[in-house]
């Protein structure tokens, strides 16, 4: 429960206040941003020039929100005499505003074979089939055919318009009481809210809130659906390997070097895909290696002959 006095534990056993670990972020988050505004526009943004919004899980309650905008106070993207110039949003009301502005051909239609550059993975080129022209032919067909009408993703009739431009956007074709579902997959929690559009200004009613569970919370009905549940499997497989009194005494004694391992394994993490079956291998640090071997009197290669 995130709080203005919930307090940090570090691994060497220091006690830091959250509000000042998230203030530190959104201060370097705010410069990096003005930095990025000037160099972009060639003209010198100042933090006055912004309204910041800061988006936040659904499921968090008010007490959590509040430390989020003393965070940003403590920061100083706003303050208490001008609280305007800060935005504390919703992850799915921001993700369903900016969906609502892609263009069709932006989507990918899940109920299509998977795809990589432009070309379906699953489509076995040249078997039985020649190419003429850009006709098709089959072995036993009467001649050749015209080819295949190319898809647009999320084409859908009514009564008085259908989907027929990919370069619309997803909103023209959107009627007054149309409900869809933002699932926010994040690293703690997958999220699921159900939204209907109100016309004619567009707004959104939220008929179902997101309640997804928590990783930390020990309470909570559901289990670790987010990736960072996948981080928490990677970490027992090395306690499994190289035994759980190293690991912990490797991110005492060597936290740089641990971080390093879990940026290597979230790239490789990124790679996966559902359609590949190769294995994805991951460097361990050489402080890692050497470290192991002071702590243990063997080298990895014996630890991972021995699991």
């Amino acid at each position: 429960n995130l709080s203005i006095n919930t307090d940090l534990h570090a691994a060497n056993g220091k006690r830091v206040k959250a509000l000042d670990i998230f203030a530190y972020a959104l201060a370097f988050f705010k410069e990096q941003a003005l930095k990025e505004l000037s160099d972009q526009t060639g003209s010198q943004f100042d933090n006055a020039d912004v309204r910041w919004v800061i988006t936040v899980p659904a499921i968090w309650k008010m007490p959590a929100k509040q430390f989020m905008r003393e965070a940003a106070y403590k920061a100083a993207l706003a303050s208490r005499e001008n609280p305007e110039q800060l935005i504390i949003a919703l992850e799915p009301e921001a993700a369903s505003i900016y969906c609502r502005k892609l263009r069709l051909h932006q989507m990918v239609d899940l109920g299509t074979p998977t795809t990589r550059n432009g070309i379906n993975t699953n489509d076995n080129v040249g078997s039985g089939m020649t190419q003429v022209g850009g006709l098709s032919t089959h072995p036993g067909s009467h001649g050749p055919s015209p080819p295949a009408r190319p898809q647009r993703p999320f084409q859908r009739s009514r009564s008085t318009r259908c989907w027929e431009e990919s370069d619309l956007k997803i909103t023209s074709g959107l009627s007054e009481g149309d409900r869809y579902v933002v699932v926010d997959c994040g690293g703690g929690t997958v999220d699921l809210t159900v939204h209907q559009i109100r016309l004619p200004e567009g707004h959104l009613k939220e008929l179902y809130k997101a309640s997804g569970p928590s990783v930390s919370s020990s309470t909570s009905s559901g289990g670790p659906y987010g990736s960072l549940g996948i981080d928490y499997e990677f970490e027992k497989l090395l306690c499994q390997i190289f035994g759980q009194d190293f690991i912990d005494q490797f991110k005492i004694k060597r936290p740089a070097a641990w971080v390093d391992l879990m940026i290597a394994f979230e790239s490789r993490k990124r790679a996966a895909a559902p359609d590949r079956t190769n294995p994805l291998n991951i460097n361990l640090p050489f402080s890692f290696i050497d470290y192991y071997k002071k702590f243990r009197g063997h080298s990895v290669e014996h630890a991972l002959r021995k699991s």
